[in-house]
């Protein structure tokens, strides 16, 4: 059953593959999927860090792509980076999700998944696969903490636009183990994210205020959950 099981999910993900890499060839490269592949190409690792206050992304995509940048002179790598990332994920939530094939063929053909996640080549393009990476890990996350940690730190510094859910996921874990190794890891990952957005210090008043009902939600899940095996 699990040899069936392994078998159509292969099969699925490469017939999704085979239908977005046709997309994928015939995809115009925007300017803001070039503009990423110029500065990888042109800059070094210290300028590019200097130069992403002017992007307001984080700067793991750009360093994955960067080798590519520098190496080959076709933009189709970075597109191929992003492509990859989608079709491991796609063998993810058809093999290890526990929704049913509905669901599971509901995701596969949406607008996301079919379109803008693996033909266009941007930072978020690669979220779905570590998102489900952390979604496998979850579970098992006091057992791997340093790795769970890793993965989190990824997101956050994949796009700004996951810093709430790394946050919330990150506190969480703090407030259930208080004092480990990931606690530490998730606390620099947010300073970090935080304060390497140049709109953070105009912005501290009204991102106080916003803690104060994430706070207070945070400690509702919490009460609700702690008599939970974790």
């Amino acid at each position: 059953m699990k040899n069936k099981k392994l078998t159509i999910s292969i099969i699925i993900t490469l017939l999704y593959g085979i239908i977005t890499l046709i997309s994928v060839l015939h995809h115009e490269i925007w300017a803001d999927e070039a503009q990423v592949w110029m500065l990888c190409k042109n800059l070094s690792i210290p300028e590019l860090i200097n130069h992403l206050h002017n992007e307001g992304h984080p700067s793991l995509f750009y360093i994955i792509v960067m080798p590519f940048a520098k190496i080959f002179p076709n933009i189709i790598y970075m597109q191929l980076i992003c492509w990859f990332a989608m079709c491991y994920a796609v063998f993810f939530i058809i093999y290890k999700s526990p929704f049913n094939l509905i669901i599971k063929f509901s995701v596969l053909i949406s607008a996301g998944f079919i379109y803008f996640l693996p033909v266009m080549a941007r930072s978020y393009s690669i979220l779905p696969f570590l998102i489900f990476l952390a979604t496998l890990l979850y579970l098992k996350r006091k057992e791997h903490p340093i790795l769970y940690a890793t993965i989190l730190f990824c997101i956050a510094n994949t796009h700004i636009m996951m810093l709430g859910f790394v946050g919330i996921l990150s506190l969480f874990y703090i407030m259930c183990s208080w004092f480990s190794i990931t606690s530490i890891f998730a606390i620099i990952t947010i300073l970090f994210v935080l304060t390497s957005n140049k709109d953070f210090k105009s912005n501290i008043k009204k991102y106080i205020i916003l803690t104060i009902p994430f706070s207070f939600n945070l400690i509702l899940v919490y009460l609700s959950q702690k008599h939970s095996a974790y």
